[in-house]
Order: C-alpha cells, then sequence, then structure tokens
C-alpha cells in the first residue's frame, strides 16, 4: 500500500499537468487587433494577454463571450494560447457536406460551397467586390435575370445606331440599326 501511495504523490502533480493542458474558456476581452485575449477558464481562472492562434491566411475579431479552446503550452498554465474560438450560439448548423460559412454576430452569413469545380457563393445581404479592376477569365459569362444583357444590349444598340464611318463613299448619317444583336447568356 505504501508503494501505491508512493506512486501518487510522485505521479499526482503531472496527472494534474495532464489534465490541464487542454482546457474550454470564454473570452472576456479582446485587446487592441484582436491578436491577444482575456478568457475566464477554469473554476473562474482569468487569464489575461493570451495569444490567438488560428489558421494561416484568416483573421478574425473575436465577440466577448466567444468560447476559446486553450493549450498550455508545456503543461504550464501560465503560457496559455487560444488554438481555436467558436460561438456555438450564431454559428450555423445546417451545412451541407463541404459547405464553408463566413458568418457574423449580427446573423448575417455567406455560405460559400464547391460541388464538381463549381464554387456557388449564397449571402445573407448584398455582395459587393470593391477593387481597382475585376476581371474575369471565362469562356461564358451568365448574369442572372437579364438586367445586364438588357442594359449592353440597349448601350450597343444606341452605340450602333449613332456610329457612323466618315471618308469616301461612306454614308453621312447614322448606320440603320441592325437586326442582329451580341446578347450574354442570361441565367
Amino acid at each position: 500500500m505504501a508503494d501505491l501511495a508512493l506512486l501518487e504523490r510522485v505521479l499526482g502533480p503531472l496527472r494534474e499537468k495532464i489534465l490541464l493542458m487542454v482546457t474550454r474558456a470564454v473570452v472576456r476581452r479582446i485587446h487592441e487587433g484582436g491578436g491577444q485575449i482575456q478568457v475566464e477558464g477554469i473554476a473562474g481562472e482569468i487569464s489575461d494577454r493570451v495569444e490567438r492562434w488560428g489558421v494561416v491566411g484568416v483573421a478574425s475579431h473575436p465577440k466577448p463571450g466567444t468560447e476559446a479552446l486553450l493549450a498550455a503550452v508545456g503543461g504550464s498554465r501560465s503560457h496559455l494560447v487560444a488554438v481555436a474560438g467558436d460561438d456555438r450560439e450564431r454559428r450555423p448548423t445546417n451545412l451541407a457536406e463541404g459547405e464553408i460559412v463566413v458568418y457574423a454576430p449580427d446573423g448575417s452569413q455567406a455560405t460559400i460551397s464547391l460541388v464538381d469545380g463549381k464554387i456557388t457563393i449564397d449571402a445573407s445581404g448584398d455582395v459587393v467586390v470593391n477593387g481597382g479592376t475585376v476581371t474575369i477569365y471565362s469562356a461564358q459569362v451568365d448574369i442572372g435575370n437579364g438586367v445586364l444583357l438588357a442594359l449592353m444590349n440597349e448601350t450597343l444598340i444606341t452605340w450602333l445606331d449613332a456610329h457612323t464611318h466618315p471618308g469616301v463613299g461612306a454614308p453621312s448619317s447614322p448606320v440603320p440599326p441592325t437586326t442582329k444583336t451580341v446578347a450574354l447568356k442570361a441565367s
């Protein structure tokens, strides 16, 4: 029996370190820039300036109340890092296999799916693309409901109607409208 007590006394601290290496916490405060957070962990333990680790190339600024998964580097509770975060109350749960959702605390979201090489983005609000130039390399561009199609046809017809060919033998007035128009396929 003495051997068991000795074993418990020797391995007890190691057991505690192992049990506390990965724990849950709640984000209480986000420091400027969102790279460090204050969390409340086990039994009300407050840890401040905890590093937030994430996926390379993706950044976020969590909202207080977000849950975090903490790792104690080297088993030391004085060196915690947040390796993941989640907002289970707001996280969309009705995803199809392979879908990705970007969501915000206000409930807005954009779902991105990739099926058979086709990327689809469904947004709960407007989609805005800001940039100097938007370039599309594609064999075909389909614009839904025909709005752009009508706009392009109207602009092209107006341009063609006003187009003249100055020079020898060219008409001096606009060329009569053509019956053939170039159209984008509307879906």
